[in-house]
């Protein structure tokens, strides 16, 4: 046990040593990170060497740096965090349980969001997204009101429409690994907002006028419908450059109607960094 803290205590200022700025040549005209004692960072060209500061020159100008701030300098200039990112990313939503049981086929998904990062593992997102969600009706049985000396509906007449679209709001809390020094980001959010859902009527396409037949035993006419989502996703992001990623996300909705009708968006597409 000794010879452990003994090497501990030896190792510590070894560390120290090969980060602090006396060990690393500053030389007028090179670019530098510099990490500062209140958890700042500023990187940049240094354009003037001083006994007690620094002038570097970032993309906002000239900065005078302090010496006796100075934690660190480091000739790797990747920043220690994003301060946003924006992503467009499309796929398929999927009506797990809806108003008339279970949905139809998956609709398309569009969804546009923004992150503003806290720090290297936490940040506050924000989702705009649509979904196009297909009717489950075909094949249905329904209430005709017809003239029953007709001939019965063909085998192919069914309920026509039913899908709806769903715009929602959402914003989140994110947690995960979220530094730029990785060429991976991985993260899980949880969040609260609004959605709208306009659903379209559904009608059949057989009655004695050879007309369209509108079910009102099924909501036969257009409707629009507000509710609160709660909201938990997971994502996943490749850097493809150091302002570009390849991200992946799937999220789990559960809306505030209906006995709470959840549907469950995957999507893919790319992200942009600002540092």
């Amino acid at each position: 046990m000794n010879k452990i803290i003994f090497a501990l205590l030896v190792l510590i200022p070894s560390l120290q040593a090969l980060y602090s700025q006396d060990n690393l040549n500053i030389d007028k005209g090179k670019k530098y990170k510099f990490a500062l004692v209140d958890d700042t960072e500023i990187s940049g060209v240094v354009v003037e060497i001083k006994s007690t500061s620094i002038n570097v020159k970032t993309n906002d100008g000239v900065v005078t740096i302090i010496r006796d701030k100075i934690l660190y300098v480091t000739l790797d200039t990747t920043p220690g965090k994003y301060k946003y990112s924006f992503a467009l990313t499309g796929g398929a939503s999927f009506l797990t349980e809806g108003h008339h049981g279970p949905g139809g086929a998956p609709g398309f998904h569009l969804n546009l969001s923004g992150m503003y990062y806290l720090n290297g593992w936490q940040a506050i997102k924000v989702d705009l997204s649509t979904s196009f969600m297909n009717g489950g009706f075909h094949g249905m049985p329904y209430h005709h009101q017809i003239n029953y000396n007709q001939p019965p509906p063909g085998p192919n007449e069914h309920f026509r429409g039913g899908e709806a679209t769903y715009f929602s709001f959402k914003p989140s809390f994110v947690i995960g690994q979220l530094e730029p020094v990785h060429k991976t980001i991985a993260y899980g959010y949880a969040g609260a907002g609004l959605n709208y859902i306009h659903h379209n009527g559904m009608h059949h396409p057989y009655n004695e006028n050879n007309g369209n037949y509108s079910d009102t035993m099924e909501h036969g006419n257009d409707r629009n419908e507000f509710s609160g989502i709660l909201g938990l996703g997971g994502g996943l992001g490749f850097r493809i450059s150091p302002k570009f990623s390849i991200i992946g996300e799937a999220e789990f909705n559960i809306l505030t109607i209906h006995n709470f009708e959840s549907y469950i968006p995957l999507r893919l597409g790319l992200s942009y960094f600002i540092y």
